[in-house]
């Protein structure tokens, strides 16, 4: 089963570059895992059923007590195969539902498989804090599904609503895991249920239990999500919506009930809430005329008449309950998978639009008829069957004396007549021959043909919801050892009971649902307007409006929009802060030493007069430079003190910095003040001179609070002995601070993807992947070498390559400096660029992998090599940066930290602790003695994640600054 679930991981981060190769048959290959995983699955179902549970595990956070373990009872067994089998037959579908589509294919079958898979984990997992990971994990995931189609508005909104609702049920849920596991003394639900803890805490946690489980289910007030989450494609209806997800809630549902049912907060809970929502489901899938949205709201209904089941409490309830979910899977996936042939037919899945369908697709509407009389409970499906087990279980807890037994019987034959009313209108909507306004019947719409492969999906569910039918002892078998954890119980799944009390009960919804379905048509109530004034769906979206408005009026009232107001402010409670606690504490105790080298003063003093100069500045640039002598000015400091790798860092940062300085500059005014002016300078000069202050009696006082020896002191022997490395700093950063360096890493990202934002205002296009693609498709197979140095001549068409006639067999240093004016051009610095470029990217190779003993690492290295592209920038400008650039900024950053992240985490895949490294040594011929550690390949992603910033402010401050003036001059040249 671990393995099962690694594959899962593994395979969804392969299917998106094979997707790239093969298009849609993508799927098929998708298939094959939770195909295998079903097999896996169908080869324990013995064990399962004797009571030989397969369990394995897996230590994973040791210090908390988290494990991986996995552990197939006989629910988590039924779990198992309807998110395999039915992922697997959804997955195959999908080849046909996306034929011909090419744009995010690979994306889709990805997530969808790492959705399977996170499924997967869920319901066989036997941790309850995994159980929750696990539950948010599918709550992402399933954003990015609905939210497929990102580049329209209604997929985007739907997404986020389902992510945000079910996100809050789940970190409701996960306080009262917590509670649960501490009170219990196990994070074990084998252990938790084998011996339940009682009492108000447990209570609590049972409600917050209760919570995630109802917000995931989609059970009132949080049912509106799913209605909404339809905008996603119909695959994605049909797995999470009808045997996934939304089955999660279900599913804890059904694990907690046998020890929990009895408790004071559970039983009123979820009768009150669950017949509600069946009721409200079922009247309001009679009003829509959107195929899907009829089955969304069905879904709804009996999402409510489940959680009631399930979740009431007793062995016969319990046996009912599981096989609702079974009967729920098959009907409810081919219902909607049916849908999706329709809507992929015919572009339309409004019942006004569609006439005369039954007799041109007469497969179609038989797979149809099976499931919507199955989920209506017609004999002799399935859903007959478990709905039959519902009746007779809830008439004898009511015969028995339970109260909440009378309110569910009542509830739930009143929404199986809507049930069965919906189930009608589905079949009518999709297939009937309908009249106009006028009486006269609508125009045949005509049907093409699909595919064959597009019905096997639907077709073999639907076999499964009439086979299982006349199964009902041998699935009886099955079931029972469920069902018996919850109680005693006589009551056994079959066919034919003889005429009893729910048959009657049955037969009275059945033919009250066709009466309900013909009055609705025959008073036009179906189209009536809304009954109620608003709906939950509106009050999500008046509480996110709400908020939205808050932060609105927030932001106006603090942010005034004057970025000295804004550094002030910051300054001024740092000094407030500081000075708080310095003159709060105890005795200051302080050693000063004049200098320990005589150039310290003389730099010193360099520094300070820089620093007043750069305060009387008139011109920015003139400011800027002169602050970068403080930089320089440390650099000299670190390198006297013996920190050489501390001092080629600061250089390599204050170039970069200067740069980046330079890049802001040509967007404002060159002068100082010029705009808004420069007033309330006696203010501005007291606040520095209160942080200066501060800050120095800060260093001054920390240095000598310090009553041990302070662990640096160890650092030079645990670098080599822990970090098997001799340069303190790199291993500190890699190693033995490797998590702030993750921390580091990750405001990095966030830096660059700022700034860019800032700068793409409508949309961030990379203009630098677009000047290499650019250049691929206009260079023939073969002559990329011959022509790779002709001049580029900008177009409003984009890039021409000159030929060697126009070009006179003249050949370009750089080639995107010839799209640059003339008089920006400089042949010296372009010959001088050409020849020392790949000398420095060498050099910033160097540095990464010598940095573990010597001066250099990631960090210095990435700079290195970003100050390459920089050079390429200056010297060629945008388009030679895109010629430069390995590969877009954003790919950069991800590739870098997800190399850091790896790192960090494969130990834990061993038991290890996270960063834990791995030391190889060797002897080999020539080279001699050998070691590397894997901590190195951290250093890697962090010099990834470093190119990747240059490349970013690069692109954004550098390459689209440029379009921006350029298009400003085209604009201004333009007008009359």
């Amino acid at each position: 089963m671990l393995v099962i679930l690694a594959v899962f991981g593994i395979a969804s981060v392969v299917l998106v570059p094979l997707a790239r190769l093969i298009g849609p048959r993508v799927f098929y290959v998708a298939a094959l895992v939770p195909i295998a995983a079903l097999v896996h699955a169908l080869l324990l179902s013995g064990a399962v059923r004797d009571g030989d549970i397969p369990f394995e595990t897996y230590e994973w956070i040791s210090r908390l007590g988290i494990e991986i373990s996995m552990r197939m009872d006989t629910l988590a067994w039924v779990m198992t195969l309807i998110v395999t089998g039915v992922g697997a037959l959804v997955m195959i579908y999908c080849r046909n539902y996306f034929r011909g589509t090419k744009e995010g294919v690979g994306r889709f079958a990805g997530v969808l498989m790492a959705f399977a898979g996170a499924m997967y984990g869920l319901v066989l997992t036997d941790d309850i804090i995994l159980l929750v990971m696990f539950w948010e994990i599918t709550s992402i995931l399933s954003y990015l599904l609905i939210g497929h189609a990102y580049s329209r508005a209604a997929s985007r909104r739907a997404a986020l609503q389902a992510l945000l609702t079910t996100t809050l049920g789940g970190l409701v849920m996960f306080v009262g895991a917590v509670i649960l596991a501490v009170v219990a003394g196990t994070p074990s639900l084998a252990e938790i249920l084998a011996d339940p803890p009682r009492g108000g805490l447990v209570n609590a946690a049972l409600v917050c239990l209760l919570v995630g489980a109802l917000s995931k289910s989609a059970i009132f007030p949080f049912h509106y999500w799913l209605p909404g989450a339809m905008a996603a494609p119909t695959p994605v209806s049909a797995y999470l919506h009808a045997a996934a997800m939304v089955k999660a809630g279900i599913y804890l549902l059904a694990r907690l009930a046998p020890s929990f049912a009895a408790e004071d907060p559970w039983r009123p809970i979820l009768v009150s809430l669950g017949i509600f929502t069946m009721l409200l489901g079922g009247f309001q899938a009679l009003r829509e005329n959107d195929l899907k949205r009829v089955l969304a709201y069905g879904t709804v209904s009996q999402l409510g008449f489940i959680s009631v089941v399930v979740g009431f409490g007793g062995r016969d309830t319990a046996l009912a309950g599981i096989s609702l979910v079974i009967a729920h899977a098959m009907f409810k996936a081919t219902l909607f998978l049916v849908v999706g042939i329709i809507d992929r037919q015919l572009g339309t899945r409004d019942i006004d639009k569609l006439s005369g369908i039954a007799r041109q697709s007469p497969t179609l509407v038989v797979v149809s008829l099976i499931a919507a009389a199955s989920m209506a409970g017609v004999p002799p499906f399935f859903g007959f069957l478990a709905k039959e087990a519902t009746l007779t279980a809830m008439l004898e807890a009511a015969t028995g004396g339970s109260a909440w037994a009378w309110v569910a019987l009542i509830g739930i034959v009143i929404g199986s007549a809507l049930t069965a009313a919906y189930a009608i209108r589905f079949m009518w909507g999709a297939f009937a021959r309908k009249k106009d306004a006028d009486g006269e019947f609508k125009p045949v719409t005509e049907w093409p043909d699909p595919p064959i492969g597009f019905l096997f999906a639907p077709i073999l569910l639907a076999a499964a919801t009439l086979v299982t039918g006349f199964m009902g002892p041998f699935i009886d078998g099955l079931l029972a050892p469920y069902a018996d954890t919850a109680g005693d119980g006589d009551y056994h799944l079959a066919l034919w009971h003889g005429l009893e009390p729910a048959l009657a009960l049955s037969a009275i919804a059945l033919a009250a649902g066709a009466g309900i379905f013909w009055h609705s048509r025959y008073t036009g109530w179906c189209r009536s307007g809304r009954v109620l004034p608003f709906q939950a769906n509106d009050m999500y979206y008046v509480v996110t409006r709400s908020i939205d408005r808050l932060a609105v009026l927030v932001t106006r009232k603090t942010q005034s929009g004057s970025l000295p107001v804004y550094v002030g402010t910051i300054f001024i409670v740092l000094v407030a802060a500081e000075a708080a606690a310095l003159f709060s504490g105890g005795e200051w105790s302080f050693s000063l030493d004049a200098w320990q080298h005589p150039a310290q003063p003389i730099a010193a003093v360099l520094m300070i007069l820089a620093g007043v100069v750069a305060v009387r500045a008139k011109k920015r640039y003139t400011g800027v430079v002169l602050v970068s002598v403080t930089g320089l000015g440390m650099v000299t400091l670190f390198g006297f003190l013996g920190a050489p790798d501390l001092a080629v860092t600061q250089v390599l940062v204050e170039s970069v910095t200067l740069v980046a300085f330079t890049l802001v500059l040509r967007r404002i005014p060159s002068r100082l003040g010029s705009h808004n002016g420069s007033g309330n300078t006696l203010v501005r000069a007291f606040i520095a001179v209160a942080v200066g202050a501060t800050m120095a009696m800060i260093a001054v006082v920390a240095a000598g609070a310090r009553i041990h020896e302070p662990v640096s002191n160890q650092w030079s022997e645990l670098a080599y002995s822990i970090g098997h490395g001799q340069n303190i700093v790199n291993v500190a950063l890699v190693d033995l601070r490797g998590w702030d360096t993750m921390g580091e890493l990750s405001v990095l990202v966030l830096a660059a993807t700022g700034v860019a934002s800032l700068v793409f205002v409508t949309a961030r296009g990379d203009l630098l992947s677009q000047t290499r693609s650019s250049l691929r498709q206009k260079l023939p197979k073969g002559s990329r070498r011959r022509v790779r140095h002709r001049p580029l001549v900008e177009t409003t068409d984009g890039l021409r390559i000159e030929t060697a006639e126009n070009s006179a067999n003249q050949r370009a240093w750089l080639v995107g400096g010839t799209t640059m004016a003339s008089e920006s051009r400089s042949m010296i610095l372009e010959v001088i660029v050409r020849i020392l470029f790949h000398t420095i990217i060498v050099i910033s190779i160097y540095l990464l992998f010598a940095g573990h003993n010597l001066p250099g690492g990631g960090f210095a290295g990435g700079l290195v090599a970003g100050l390459a592209l920089v050079m390429r920038y200056v010297a060629g400008g945008r388009y030679e940066l895109g010629i430069a650039a390995p590969t877009d900024a954003g790919r950069m950053l991800g590739l870098g930290m997800l190399v850091a992240v790896s790192t960090a985490a494969a130990p834990m895949l061993f038991g290890l602790n996270p960063l834990t490294r791995a030391v190889w040594e060797a002897e080999i011929p020539v080279i001699g003695h050998i070691e590397f550690v894997t901590s190195t390949f951290f250093d890697i992603g962090v010099y990834l994640v470093v190119i990747g910033l240059v490349l970013d402010v690069l692109r954004s401050l550098g390459a689209e600054v440029d379009r921006q003036i350029t298009a400003g001059r085209a604009k201004e040249g333009a007008r009359p």
